[in-house]
């Protein structure tokens, strides 16, 4: 640290002073700075400095108090491990080695196993277009998104909207300029998979996120609380929504 202060006059005085107060030891970042680099040169001299200990430096002076996994090379994992960098602030460190590897994978297992799956929608709902739908497409598809989003606000959970697009929707026009609109087909789409790869609308289902899929192939009036009806069948274990006979796909 001593170049940041040579283009001062009193820059070894500056020096001197800043190490007699607790700023190198209090800010974390400059900690794990320092103690790395004074192994390096002190524990590890007969050690040439390698092209890489700049950043690995860096990077584990930044991530090791906040990570509870971090991947490094072998020596550095050693060098971490030797000053309990590791145990000060509960982070697991492993290097590429074959060894290492295996317990990387075992543990983020371990991890994922623990805690609840993350990004995972309560439910999914696969449309695929019926005539009807395609000739009220426009209002079919807001009326999904705003039932979708009306359950959504009263809830911390969220709900997947895919389409299949056959290459068969409808076009839109502007009356006066007659420049055309962008596609409908907004959501992520499963394109025209059932037609080009001999899928049906079930094994598409199951590829979705949710562990329950509703298949949304009918054209219906939806009210903005259409998707309570959808749980309240889901729910219920029933094979379809009564009130649009949607089919309710379960993974098993």
């Amino acid at each position: 640290m001593q170049h940041l202060f040579v283009e001062y006059a009193d820059g070894f005085q500056r020096y001197a002073a800043f190490l007699a107060t607790d700023l190198a030891s209090s800010v974390t970042f400059l900690d794990i700075f320092g103690r790395l680099y004074a192994s390096l040169l002190v524990n590890h001299n007969h050690r040439p400095i390698q092209t890489g200990d700049a950043t690995d430096v860096q990077i584990l002076s930044n991530l090791l108090p906040y990570c509870h996994v971090v991947t490094t090379d072998k020596f550095m994992k050693e060098v971490v491990r030797a000053l309990k960098l590791d145990e000060r602030f509960g982070s697991q460190v492993f290097s590429g080695t074959v060894e290492d590897i295996g317990l990387l994978t075992r543990h983020i297992e371990a991890l994922l196993a623990a805690r609840p799956a993350a990004n995972v929608p309560a439910l999914s709902m696969l449309i695929v277009p019926d005539a009807q739908i395609k000739d009220q497409m426009l209002m079919f598809f807001r009326a999904l998104m705003v039932g979708a989003q009306r359950w959504e606000s009263r809830r911390d959970q969220w709900i997947e909207l895919v389409n299949v697009n056959d290459g068969d929707y409808p076009v839109y026009q502007h009356a006066q300029s007659g420049l055309l609109l962008p596609s409908l087909s907004f959501f992520f789409e499963f394109d025209d998979e059932i037609a080009s790869q001999g899928s049906d609308s079930i094994s598409l289902a199951g590829q979705l996120r949710a562990d329950v899929a509703v298949v949304v192939d009918s054209y219906h009036d939806l009210d903005d609380d259409f998707v309570e009806d959808v749980f309240k069948a889901v729910e219920s274990g029933a094979p379809l929504v009564p009130e649009y006979g949607w089919r309710i796909i379960r993974k098993p």
